[in-house]
C-alpha cells in the first residue's frame, strides 16, 4: 500500500492538533506546510506518513506530542 502523508497543525491558543491536509505526495504536504510557516496561530506542524486508512490516521494522531494537563 502506498504511503499517505498528512499535515498536522497544532493551534497555539488551545494546544490541539488538527489534520489539515493530506496527499500521496509528500511534496504536496511540504507546499501546504509553507502556507502556515508564519501564522502566529500555529504552534507546531508535523508531516506524518501513514498507510492511508482511517485507523492509520488515528494511530498517527495518538503519537503526536500532546500536552499533559494537571
Amino acid at each position: 500500500m502506498a504511503k499517505y502523508y498528512t499535515l498536522f497543525i497544532k493551534e497555539a491558543s488551545t494546544g490541539e492538533w488538527t489534520d489539515m491536509f493530506g496527499s500521496y505526495k509528500k511534496a504536496d504536504c511540504d507546499e501546504e506546510k509553507y502556507a502556515y510557516e508564519f501564522d502566529p496561530n500555529v504552534a507546531a506542524m508535523r508531516i506524518v506518513a501513514t498507510d492511508g486508512t482511517e485507523d492509520g490516521l488515528r494511530a498517527a494522531f495518538r503519537k503526536l506530542p500532546h500536552d499533559k494537563k494537571s
